[in-house]
Order: C-alpha cells, then sequence, then structure tokens
C-alpha cells in the first residue's frame, strides 16, 4: 500500500551467476488496486445477498444443475419445518409429498424451459405432514457461454388464501344451491322496480318457464307485478327507513296470465362498500292454496254452524211447533169420543170445523217440513220454464182462500194477464202460498191482502204480498231469515207459525236465481217482494 492510498502486489526472483550463487533479485510491482476494490465489492455484494436470502420474507430456494439444494433460507425453514442442515445435498423431490412429487417435479420443470420468473401453483410438504399451497416461481441462472449455474427460486405460502378461497367457493356453492333450489321465491331488484336475479321458484310461481325470462319481461315491478300499485311506494318507503328486514302479510301479485296470487314478502335493502343501497333483496312464499284452504275451512264452518243451527231448528219444530197443533188436534178428538152423544149438532159441527182447520194447518207445515228437509239435502227437482204468471198466482191461492173468508180478509190481485215468468211452477206456488198464508194469519179481521207483478228493467218480474197486519219492528225484521234465531210468533187468532216457511221461500226464490226482502212497519202491515227472470 502506497501513501497515495494505491495497492500494489510485487513478485521477485532470484538471479544467479554461473556457480549457482544468488546475485540479485528482480522484483516486479503490479498495481493492483481496481482490482482489490472489485474483489471487495464482490464480497460485500455476497455478504448482501447471502443476508437478502437468509432474511427475506419470502421463502426461497436454490439448487444446482442436478437439483441438488445448494442454498434454503429461514423462510423456507419455516414452510417446510426443515433446517438448512437437513437439505443442502438432498434433491428437491424431498420437498413434495410423496404421492405428489413426480407431477411436482414436472411443473418445475415447466417452469424452467418457459420464459423467467414463471409461476406456478404448488404443493409443500410441511415436517408435520400437513400439505402448504405455495405459489412457486424459479429462474435458471446461466454463465456468460450459456451453461447452467444454478437455479433459484421462491415460493409464497398462499394456504390460508387457497382455504379461504375454497370457503368462499363452497359458500358461493351453497348459496347457489340454496337460490336455485329454495322452495320460496328469491328475488334482488333495483330501486326502480327491475328484476336483477330471480329463482326458479318465483318464475314459475309467476308463471314463467324460467327465471331469464321473468327478468327480460319484467321493466317495472309497481305495474305489473303488484295487483295495487300503491303497495310497493309503501314497501319501499318502510325499506328506506330501516336497515333491517321488512315483512308484509297477504299482498296480492299478478302472474304471467294476469291471476292473482296471494304471497306474504319479506324484504331489506343491501349497501355497498360505501353505504349506497347496492340492491333489493326479497323472499317470497306464495299462500295461494292456503288462504284458499282458509277460506275453505271458514265456508265449511259457516255451512256447520247453519247445519248445526237447521238441526236445532228442526228438533225446536218437532218438540214444539209440530207437538202443539197434534195436542190440540188430539184434545178435540177427546171431547168427540167423551162427549159426543150428548153434544148437539152445531157443537159437533163447531168442533169438526176446528178440526179441519187444525188438521189443515197440519198439513200445510208437515209439507213445509218436509219441503225444507229435501231442499236442505238438494232432493228437491228444479225445472224452470216460460209459464204466463196470473194462472199460478190463482192456483196457488185456493188453499188460502178459506182462511181469509174466515177472518174477512179480502184478497186481491194486480196481475197483467199476459205476464210470463222462467220458474220451475211447483216451487213458485210453494213461495207465493206461503206469503199470501203469513199475510192472512198476521193481519186482522176484515183486513186485506193485494198481490202484484210487474215487469222489472232488468228482464225480471217483480212481485209483491202487501197486507194491512200488525208489521214487524226492525229488530225482527233483521232475524226472520235466520235459522239459528227464533222468529216464529202467533198470528192474530192465535194461528201457529214455525218461521219455517220463510225460509223456504227465500231457498226457493233464491235457486231461480232472484232476491226476497221484506218492507214492515210495526202495527202498518208488511210488503214481501221478490224477483223471478222472465227468460233464461
Amino acid at each position: 500500500h502506497t501513501p497515495d492510498g494505491r495497492v500494489w502486489e510485487e513478485r521477485g526472483e532470484p538471479v544467479f551467476d554461473d556457480m549457482g550463487n544468488v546475485i540479485g533479485v528482480v522484483e516486479i510491482a503490479t498495481d493492483i488496486t481496481e482490482r482489490k476494490q472489485a474483489e471487495k465489492m464482490l464480497s460485500e455484494t455476497n455478504a448482501y445477498l447471502e443476508n437478502l436470502i437468509n432474511y427475506a420474507n419470502a421463502p426461497i430456494i436454490v439448487w444446482d444443475p442436478q437439483f441438488r439444494i445448494t442454498r434454503f433460507n429461514h423462510a423456507f425453514e419455516h414452510l417446510t419445518g426443515l433446517t438448512e442442515k437437513d437439505v443442502l445435498g438432498q434433491s428437491i423431490e424431498i420437498l413434495f409429498p410423496p404421492a405428489l412429487a413426480e407431477n411436482s417435479m414436472q411443473l418445475i420443470h415447466n417452469t424452467l424451459t418457459g420464459e423467467r420468473w414463471v409461476t406456478v401453483e404448488i404443493q409443500i410438504r410441511h415436517n408435520d405432514n400437513s400439505v402448504k399451497t405455495v405459489l412457486w416461481n424459479s429462474a435458471t441462472l446461466f454463465t456468460s457461454d450459456g451453461n447452467t449455474i444454478a437455479t433459484i427460486a421462491q415460493g409464497q405460502d398462499i394456504t390460508m388464501r387457497k382455504q379461504a378461497e375454497e370457503s368462499l367457493k363452497y359458500r358461493e356453492e351453497q348459496f347457489r344451491n340454496l337460490f336455485v333450489n329454495a322452495p320460496v321465491g328469491i328475488f334482488h331488484s333495483n330501486w326502480n322496480g327491475q328484476f336483477l336475479r330471480a329463482n326458479p321458484a318465483l318464475a314459475k310461481m309467476l308463471g314463467y318457464s324460467a327465471p331469464e325470462e321473468l327478468i327480460l319481461a319484467t321493466t317495472n315491478m309497481t305495474t305489473q307485478i303488484y295487483e295495487d300499485p300503491a303497495i310497493r311506494p309503501q314497501i319501499m318507503d318502510a325499506l328506506w327507513k330501516t336497515d333491517g328486514w321488512v315483512h308484509y302479510d297477504e299482498i296480492k301479485w299478478k302472474s304471467i296470465d294476469n291471476s292473482i296470487i296471494i304471497v306474504d314478502m319479506t324484504g331489506r335493502k343491501v349497501l355497498d362498500s360505501k353505504g349506497n343501497v347496492d340492491y333489493l333483496e326479497g323472499f317470497i312464499e306464495d299462500i295461494t292454496e292456503r288462504k284458499q284452504a282458509e277460506a275453505e275451512i271458514k265456508r265449511k264452518n259457516e255451512e256447520l254452524v247453519l247445519l248445526n243451527a237447521a238441526k236445532d231448528k228442526f228438533f225446536s219444530i218437532i218438540s214444539h211447533d209440530l207437538r202443539s197443533p197434534f195436542s190440540a188436534f188430539l184434545g178435540l178428538t177427546r171431547v168427540m169420543v167423551d162427549d159426543l152423544p150428548s153434544m148437539r149438532l152445531d157443537e159437533i159441527q163447531k168442533i169438526a170445523l176446528a178440526m179441519r182447520n187444525s188438521a189443515t194447518n197440519l198439513f200445510r207445515f208437515l209439507e213445509n217440513l218436509l219441503d225444507w228437509s229435501r231442499m236442505e239435502q238438494g232432493l228437491i227437482p228444479f225445472n224452470p220454464e216460460t209459464q204466463r204468471l196470473l194462472p199460478i198466482v190463482n192456483e196457488s191461492l185456493k188453499m188460502v182462500m178459506e182462511p181469509a173468508k174466515t177472518k174477512g180478509i179480502e184478497i186481491s190481485l194486480n196481475i197483467p194477464e199476459e205476464l210470463e215468468i222462467f220458474a220451475d211452477i211447483n216451487l213458485l206456488q210453494t213461495v207465493i202460498r206461503n206469503l199470501v198464508s203469513n199475510a192472512v194469519k198476521f193481519t186482522t179481521k176484515g183486513g186485506s191482502v193485494s198481490v202484484s207483478a210487474k215487469a222489472s228493467d232488468n228482464n225480471s218480474v217483480e212481485l209483491s204480498i202487501r197486507d194491512t197486519g200488525i208489521g214487524m219492528n226492525p229488530e225482527m225484521i233483521a232475524d226472520l231469515f235466520r235459522l239459528d234465531v227464533q222468529t216464529n210468533r202467533r198470528g192474530t187468532e192465535n194461528e201457529p207459525s214455525s218461521g219455517l216457511g220463510l225460509l223456504l221461500c227465500k231457498d226457493f226464490v233464491e235457486k231461480h236465481g232472484g232476491k226476497l226482502w221484506v218492507e214492515s212497519e210495526e202495527g202498518k202491515g208488511s210488503t214481501f217482494y221478490f224477483s223471478l227472470p222472465i227468460i233464461r
């Protein structure tokens, strides 16, 4: 080393004379300053590279052309659970699970024949027999003349990422299976009412062959799906005000053919990472069949109530309304049996007349009871035909003329002679006979009953039976056609009444497609109206 900082290399050789004696020394000095500087820089670089390899976060491995490991950093030791001492000089095959070693080596060969730093996913065996997934990069180092020096590779442990990806994939598959196979309708829509996604159950629910068809066909749920367009804005307002779920019962939706289905809806808004509404999610359950079943059960229950009321009415009639007339009739026969020898002719005639009236009332009552029973069982034949009305009314009044004459009640008719109706004659006569008989029964002596008919504007005939009798209060009118309420009362001459005749009249009129109603005021008489079709 010279004072100017340069480095010299000196070499000396002795000089001999002819006798072999050293006579001097030849010295050659060479300036090696630059070479020493280069060697120093190379040494520092090698130390830096050693530290870089040893302490790098990424696992790094180096092997020679025979695939024998020559370098193995700390990160690779952590990845494999092996030390550098364990693997130096060993084939890199020891890094891979035995079952995957051949395939792994082929993957590495593929990376070496391609471009530098080719990346593959590869499985690395840990010393505890667990397997790590590594993102593997490798490149071959060559000399200036193209010979292979070594291969360097680095790995990135992506085991947890792969597990997360697999977990995500599994969950996505689960969600897809749930979405596709769910028995309830599921959809995603935007705020404007357009379907973004829909599952097969929803498409089928609305009559579409596939979700894609439903999505393409629906541009505005508010008008195309909801029967009442005012409902969806209400739902949207509720969704806007809450971050949770919103539930609505019994919403009416329109299917592809405009038929109505009833659904239960549960929905929520889904927000993106910035807190904005990304889409709306809804779960739809078609409850149409359930609601129909509930309606059917309700109808059956109502029918059962009516049947029970009819049964109670029937037993009430049997126990009271039928027993009383028979008791009176039997009483009259007992008087005749016991006192006939001592009775005068006028007394016998009076009892016979009472017996005839009683028998007539019993016959009419039993006839009504039989008709009502057959009506309840659906056994009464119904054969409507076009007939002139006046002859039917005249025939119907024959049975009530005698009671009317007895009470001095005048029956008048106001029916156009050519007026025709479309009706079952037997049922119509039963209606007229019962209504006129009731009018006579609840009209005092000297009163009047009028039977009128006129054609109305809707191809029907309106008949009315008006009396000047005792009339009814509003409460009695309200209960008049109810099976579950006792409405029977005695006539002005104590004539029996079961209320059964009016029920028959109502059923028979409605069987014709008509309507029966009453107007009455207590003390001022009653008017019963009913309508019948002219043609059918």
